[in-house]
Order: C-alpha cells, then sequence, then structure tokens
C-alpha cells in the first residue's frame, strides 16, 4: 500500500535488544490531504529511518504493510513503513514564509509599474485587484 502525506511530528527513537539482536524504531505522524484530513501513525524500523527525509512539513511518499496481533485477548494494528521517500521537502529557513511574501509583493508592484510606464488601459477590477494585493502584502 502506498501513502502520499504531510509529516507533522516525530516521536522518541524506541531501541531495545529482542531474540534477533539490537532494534530501533521511529514512529511519526503524518497528516492525509483533502476535505477530511487524517492523521496516521507510521513505524520505522532499522535502518530505514532516514533522519534527512524526516522533516517536520515535508511531504512523504510512504510505502507500508498493515499487520494487526493478538496479545492478551487484545489486537493490535500496526502500519510498517518499508519505503520511504521526499515527494515534496520544505526549505530548511525560517525565511520561508516572509521571503515568499516579498517575491510576490515585488512581483506585482513590478507589474502594475510596467503596465503603468507602458500605458495599458486595464479593465478597473483588474487594477483594482493588483492594487488590493499589494496592499494586503504589505501588511503582512
Amino acid at each position: 500500500m502506498q501513502l502520499t502525506a504531510k509529516l507533522t511530528q516525530l516521536l522518541p527513537i524506541q531501541t531495545g535488544t529482542g531474540k534477533n539482536g539490537e532494534w530501533k524504531k521511529q514512529d511519526i505522524i503524518v497528516e492525509t490531504d483533502g476535505q477530511y484530513p487524517k492523521k496516521v501513525c507510521i513505524s520505522i524500523w532499522g535502518d530505514k529511518i532516514d533522519e534527512g527525509q524526516l522533516q517536520i512539513g515535508n511531504l512523504l511518499k510512504i510505502d507500508f504493510d498493515i499487520q494487526s496481533q493478538e496479545y492478551n485477548s487484545k489486537w493490535y494494528t500496526n502500519i510498517k513503513a518499508w519505503k520511504i521517500e521526499v515527494a515534496v521537502q520544505v526549505l530548511k529557513t525560517h525565511l520561508q514564509i516572509p521571503l515568499i511574501r516579498f517575491i510576490m509583493l515585488d512581483m506585482v508592484k513590478t507589474i502594475h509599474y510596467l503596465l503603468k510606464y507602458f500605458t495599458v488601459q486595464l479593465p478597473r477590477t483588474i487594477e483594482y485587484n493588483i492594487c488590493i494585493e499589494i496592499k494586503r502584502h504589505e501588511h503582512n
């Protein structure tokens, strides 16, 4: 099975020793997209844990298996990832949103200036929308 979802939380890495030797497990919480987003806990075991991929905000493409086990007359279901790829990586800077706003504002102002410079007559609604976008971005 496969799921594409945004990484929203990393739970602490768990380690231990079992009958096959030492083990390591990383649980992650991802959120699906759509009208009714769902949060899903997925377990990553051993060498499948790649901290470079596991950055909060990354959109991950996850191949996984679902397995249920009975323990003390109760059933438990686990989702175990066997392959993870980064579909979309987030910028690793806190300037991401301000930088995008600055670029967008600069583009809108440039378009507005060029249209006035070349004396292109715009329908009033388009010119009004450009002015509104400039004012909206200046306040953010």
